[in-house]
């Protein structure tokens, strides 16, 4: 029985080390985003993240034995996902970036299974949390000494960072907010990466904050039935479809003058941004390789006249893998979507369901969930693996009832 103990003790500990290892890793990868020689520090910590995670999720396959239905089909649809961009590189011409943004996708999901796999509990969060405390604090402070500017970047090289950083660190703010007694500490952080993603001035990421603000809002009722969670996301997916073939069209359309001149005014910024002159071509050209796209390392640079990326993950997938990959992908996210709104009164769950959907429409005007700024998409991957662990640790409480 003392040997138990100890046991349990030790897996506990490293538990908790390799969980908060991992997101420090993540929070020092933002430095990728910078100009200066201190981006090779951010980009080995993105490689030491998803190395740690990838060996960690081999050691948890041929060591654990009781995975759940739960957890089979997801590591099924991510190795499906892996051979539709093998057939896809097979039916393009071969490139190293194709081989590169296979593994980044495949590492990116073996560190959402890899963290599921983990049990969180209070000691995790605490230690997270000193390190975001830190992370928020050291960029508000900078904010302050720049003398409090709009667009503002930090240390990036993009204003649009600093948003996405500030908005899913707030994730393990709130939830220290709720378990612990530290209440005006976690507020008042709160309350800073809440400003600092207003300075930073990014459309997408408030449209993001917004919408999750809402789901959580309105969780109770979204999650009221199976059915009625199912019909929510298949909505919500068609909607963000279809912004990807209506957006760019907007300006034939009556109402967008007055509509334009309101944003122009209220804002300074124009409803395009535009997205337009690159959606358009490149929908054209995705229509000629429906299926599987035109392999997984290409750019919208390779194929269109330009030298920017899509600013969407949903037409960057149907580029690079095609109908069948985004297909995958959904799949996949209507399988994390399932497991969430099934525990309809847990609070985490709730938490991560509206990060989700927040997640789900930045992705929109984004592709950080596998590409660019990956600091960004390790991030959401990290709270989507909270919430598949709260999901697997409560399917085997009951089975073990």
């Amino acid at each position: 029985m003392e040997n138990i103990q100890k046991t349990g003790k030790f897996e506990i500990k490293v538990s908790t080390l390799i969980t908060v290892c991992l997101y420090l890793l993540i929070l020092i990868g933002s430095m990728n985003a910078m100009e200066s020689s201190l981006k090779i520090v951010g980009l080995l910590s993105l490689i030491s993240t998803l190395l740690v995670s990838t060996i960690g999720i081999l050691i948890f396959i041929f060591v654990k034995k009781n995975f759940l239905p739960l957890q089979f089909i997801i590591l099924f649809i991510i190795i499906i996902s892996t051979v539709v961009c093998f057939f896809s590189v097979i039916n393009n011409r071969y490139d190293l970036k194709d081989l590169i943004n296979t593994l980044q996708m495949l590492s990116c999901f073996n560190l959402l299974v890899f963290v599921s796999c983990i049990k969180f509990d209070y000691s995790k969060l605490k230690f997270i949390n000193l390190f975001v405390t830190l992370f928020i604090t050291f960029h508000f402070i900078i904010w302050i000494i720049s003398g409090c500017p709009r667009m503002f970047a930090s240390i990036y090289n993009n204003s649009n960072l600093i948003g996405p950083y500030m908005f899913y660190s707030s994730f393990f703010l709130i939830l220290g907010f709720r378990y612990s007694k530290k209440k005006l500490l976690y507020s008042l952080i709160l309350f800073m990466s809440f400003i600092l993603i207003l300075a930073s001035d990014a459309r997408s990421i408030l449209l993001s904050v917004f919408v999750s603000i809402v789901i959580f809002s309105f969780w109770k009722y979204i999650s009221k039935s199976q059915i009625l969670s199912f019909i929510f996301f298949i909505l919500l997916i068609s909607a963000i479809l279809m912004f990807v073939f209506v957006y760019p069209i907007l300006p034939t359309f009556s109402f967008f003058n007055s509509a334009e001149q309101w944003m122009v005014t209220h804002t300074g910024k124009s409803i395009m941004s535009g997205r337009n002159v690159l959606w358009v071509p490149l929908i054209e050209m995705i229509n000629q390789k429906l299926f599987l796209g035109y392999g997984p390392g290409t750019l919208a640079s390779d194929l269109i006249a330009t030298d920017q990326s899509p600013h969407n993950l949903y037409l960057n997938i149907l580029m690079q893998i095609g109908y069948i990959g985004l297909f995958l992908n959904i799949l996949l996210f209507l399988v994390i979507w399932h497991g969430l709104t099934k525990l309809r009164n847990n609070f985490i769950a709730r938490l991560v369901g509206s990060y989700f959907v927040g997640i789900l429409v930045h992705q929109s005007f984004e592709i950080t969930l596998f590409q660019n700024q990956l600091s960004v998409g390790l991030l959401q991957w990290f709270i989507l693996a909270v919430g598949l662990s709260v999901v697997i640790e409560t399917s085997l409480s009951k089975n073990h009832k």
